[in-house]
């Protein structure tokens, strides 16, 4: 027969006015404490604001999506649905207030999906990540419009060199929702980690961003400028705005 081994409790007495006592101390739950929980519970109402203000963006534009997405999709394609676009004064109000909502919403996303990633990666604050991300693409727009601008006074042209920075736009909307597919997938517990979001974001926005390369390419030889002429705004236009932000976010 199996031995059975005796165990011992000890059992210790407490008066019962010492449970209320001064001296009485709570002890927190293993792994947690109260700070954690309060980040916690303001991050999710950090995230919970976040996808409420981007449900209410996209409903508010979903007449302008429906009407000018198509357009843009048709344009990556054909270049004269570039055109047909700019030469509609409805279509280049609904694309403006598109364009301006996709850089909110992306930059938004982002931050939901790997903000805390971007946050530890860099030992910054959730808030200040997500100030960054909104501020970048404008900062991005700003700059090279002013850089557009100088370009159409220099060569005293105006519609070839604007229409560059118009296309970006149709191209910015495009990279937007291609996006929101592997947002979608995110959500689905291991099978998208943050790095591996990042990095799909990289490649499809590097993507995207050498069709707008060729798109300008073909608006500058339209125009009848040179070969030079194109390379200089590469660099003035496209390349250096594109290091002021990495070398903006790299001082981080």
């Amino acid at each position: 027969m199996e031995q059975k081994e005796e165990i011992e409790y000890q059992v210790k007495e407490y008066p019962i006015d010492s449970l209320w006592g001064k001296e009485t101390l709570a002890i927190p739950q293993t792994g947690y404490t109260r700070g954690g929980i309060q980040e916690m519970d303001e991050n999710s109402y950090f995230s919970s604001a976040i996808v409420l203000i981007i449900t209410i963006l996209l409903t508010l534009s979903f007449r302008n999506t429906v009407k000018i997405l198509p357009l843009i999709f048709k344009a990556a394609f054909r270049y004269g649905y570039h055109v047909k676009i700019e030469n509609r004064l409805t279509l280049v109000k609904q694309r403006n207030i598109l364009v301006f909502i996709s850089a909110i919403c992306l930059s938004l996303l982002i931050t939901l999906f790997a903000g805390e990633y971007i946050s530890e990666r860099w030992n910054i604050t959730i808030f200040t990540t997500t100030a960054y991300l909104l501020l970048s693409p404008f900062l991005y727009w700003v700059f090279k419009t002013a850089i557009l601008r100088l370009f159409s006074w220099a060569v005293r042209e105006k519609k070839g060199i604007l229409m560059v920075g118009k296309i970006g736009y149709n191209y910015f909307i495009l990279l937007f929702f291609m996006t929101i597919p592997l947002f979608f997938l995110s959500i689905i517990p291991h099978f998208i980690s943050p790095v591996l979001l990042i990095n799909s974001l990289i490649i499809l926005s590097l993507s995207v961003y050498v069709i707008y390369l060729v798109r300008t390419f073909q608006t500058i030889n339209l125009a009848r400028f040179s070969h030079f002429f194109y390379i200089l705004y590469l660099c003035a236009a496209e390349l250096l705005p594109l290091l002021f932000i990495i070398k903006l976010i790299s001082g981080v």
